[in-house]
């Protein structure tokens, strides 16, 4: 007997007489489940949708004509879908319910039977829906949530909450972490991750300190429009063929132990699709384009970093996140990404890693495991603790910013020439100094003087010479005098 025909065999049974219930009244343990007049068990719908309502599944609008379905157990917020309501159902039914398993048995089936009208998405809207009064961070206060307790933190302070007291908010599941907190150990710095971020950042203290100020960023989940920032990663040493492994993806997966992430392949990623963001949630924290390529065109996120992120998704309506709940952007990349204009620089903060490790030195060759794998609580409460001061130093000082002091010379060589890079270098050591009415072909030839070997043509020389000013903001202007009597155009470079 197929599935179908079986449901309905069982759905029109008539209950056996000696039977407690009446018709028309419920049976006690489920009251969605009624007997009608003739004896036969039917689902009463109202009685259902209040059945899911007082276990905790609601839905909840994301914006005015978009909703999903959440479960509520303890002011803890999950996701759902209403496969998980049928499970539910089923499993109650199954395990905790009193009735005789007869009965069991017609009521499951009587749900399987109605899964489609039940659970239909006109049926569902009749779920009352929830207003989620989130706990969010401030721009004093973050937040950390663990198995055992929450921590609140300040620029100087770190302390223990019970969940108790945070009864009037709501927190989504995923917010809370599967460790303990265990304390705070001052001594993170001696521990790997410290010591990890330490390395790429050419152990320079400083460095160290711009970095770690960043990671704090990250983890807050305050935005405010006037400082809101894309976090770009770069390898310091520029070079046309993209090589990595300098730290940048480990750095995100430090974010990921404590805040939701949403990963994005920028190497396939299409900009142009109204579908771009269709993998972030409304609990999403993070999004992480990873691995971008040259011509990414950084302007095409200007109107979400300071607004609502429109968010569609296929064969979903479209909705809008707003800027308050929204993610902070994390790009890494290998390659340089052109930030033309001071709207783009405005909108984001670039940090350089040294090439400290290798393909064949790793930071699992060098610390002996994987980091986020510690079987050790002491190494889980010293990474909490490092990025607990992560926290602390941001809420302090802010973002802060320590450019890549060989990003430009980088960047001249790989778009001019070694030997062009090492003469311009002479005449303005450190991008300072000036000159003022030389000729380009006396420039040229000064050049060829200081580089015999050197194969560049004048007319490379020249624009190259524009290259160079354009990565060190120099002005370059011409203007014709007379030179030895006769009119010559010179140019000047300040």
């Amino acid at each position: 007997m197929n599935l179908n025909n079986e449901s309905k065999e069982r759905s029109n049974k008539v209950i056996p007489t000696n039977s407690s219930n009446k018709a028309n009244e419920p049976i006690e343990d489920l009251k969605f489940l009624r007997l009608n007049k003739w004896g036969n068990y039917e689902i009463d719908s109202k009685e259902l949708f209040r059945f899911l309502e007082k276990n905790g599944f609601r839905s909840y609008f994301i914006s005015d004509s978009s909703h999903i379905y959440v479960r509520i157990q303890n002011a803890i917020v999950e996701r759902v879908y209403p496969k998980r309501m049928q499970d539910f159902l089923r499993d109650y039914i199954e395990t905790h319910s009193t009735i005789e398993q007869e009965t069991k048995e017609l009521a499951l089936s009587l749900l399987m039977e109605s899964r489609f009208k039940f659970f239909s998405e006109s049926q569902l809207s009749k779920l009352k829906p929830i207003t989620l009064k989130l706990h969010r961070d401030t721009e004093k206060v973050s937040f950390l949530y663990f198995q055992n307790c929450a921590i609140r933190i300040t620029s100087d302070s770190i302390e223990k909450i019970e969940y108790a007291e945070l009864k009037d908010f709501h927190l989504w599941k995923n917010s809370i972490l599967k460790r303990d907190f265990q304390g705070f150990d001052d001594n993170f710095k001696d521990f790997d991750t410290y010591q990890f971020l330490y390395r790429i950042n050419g152990q320079d203290k400083d460095r160290t300190e711009s970095y770690l100020s960043m990671l704090g960023y990250l983890l807050s989940n305050h935005k405010k429009q006037s400082n809101v920032k894309v976090i770009i990663l770069n390898d310091a040493k520029y070079s046309k063929i993209p090589n990595g492994g300098t730290g940048k993806s480990l750095t995100v997966k430090m974010i990921d132990q404590f805040r939701a992430v949403t990963f994005e392949n920028g190497k396939a990623v299409n900009l142009n699709t109204r579908f771009l963001f269709q993998k972030v949630t409304e609990n999403t924290d993070v999004y992480h384009l990873s691995d971008v390529m040259p011509n990414f065109d950084f302007k095409r996120l200007f109107s979400i970093i300071t607004e609502d992120w429109g968010v569609e998704k296929k064969f979903k309506d479209a909705h809008n996140i707003p800027f308050a709940l929204s993610p902070k952007i994390v790009i890494t990349t290998n390659t340089r990404i052109e930030l033309k204009g001071d709207s783009a620089k405005r909108r984001s903060t670039e940090y350089f890693l040294d090439k400290y490790y290798t393909a064949d030195f790793t930071p699992m060759s060098e610390f002996k495991e994987e980091f986020f794998t510690w079987e050790d609580p002491k190494k889980w409460e010293l990474f909490n603790s490092m990025m607990i001061a992560c926290l602390q130093l941001f809420l302090k000082k802010g973002l802060i910013v320590n450019e890549n002091p060989n990003s430009k010379k980088e960047e001249l060589i790989s778009k001019t020439n070694a030997d062009f890079a090492m003469y311009i270098e002479s005449i303005f050591p450190d991008g300072q100094g000036s000159v003022a009415n030389v000729t380009k072909a006396q420039l040229y030839e000064n050049f060829v003087s200081a580089c015999p070997a050197s194969v560049i043509s004048e007319l490379d020389f020249r624009r190259y010479l524009n290259e160079y000013c354009f990565i060190y903001d120099k002005q370059i202007s011409e203007k014709v005098m007379k030179v030895n009597k006769k009119a010559t155009r010179v140019i000047s470079i300040l």
